[in-house]
């Protein structure tokens, strides 16, 4: 199952998983996932399914400061792959597909492997 990790900012660690159904990501609490970064808008980010081209794919929601996905700008959306790490505010989030034993491992691996080793390209 694919998740979304928190691996830095005051939400370390909170992570949501991602199914069929779009994620909200933001600083208002009614967001799937929120986070406390005053950077961060209301409404931040979409991540979402595509089951027709079988894909997840993050979509920026207007926000003020912008998101970057591997230190790319995102003006509207972008497709994810394993390991892409996405800047939302001052706050780093990690997409992850491949089963990890749990929520710490997966972050301590993205840590021993550094940023800005992926390969998504943002259209």
């Amino acid at each position: 199952m694919a998740l979304i990790i928190v691996v830095t900012g005051p939400n370390n660690g909170d992570y949501s998983p991602l199914g069929e159904t779009p994620i909200v990501i933001g600083r208002d609490d009614k967001c799937d996932l929120q986070i406390v970064d005053p950077v961060v808008s209301r409404k931040h980010l979409r991540v979402e399914f595509d089951s027709v081209s079988n894909c997840t794919r993050a979509i920026n929601l207007s926000s003020t400061n912008g998101t970057r996905i591997n230190d790319h700008e995102v003006e509207t959306g972008a497709t994810l792959n394993d390991g892409d790490v996405i800047q939302i505010g001052d706050t780093l989030l990690l997409y992850v597909v491949k089963d990890v034993p749990d929520i710490e491992e997966a972050v301590n691996n993205y840590r021993r492997r550094g940023v800005g080793k992926h390969s998504t390209l943002i259209k």
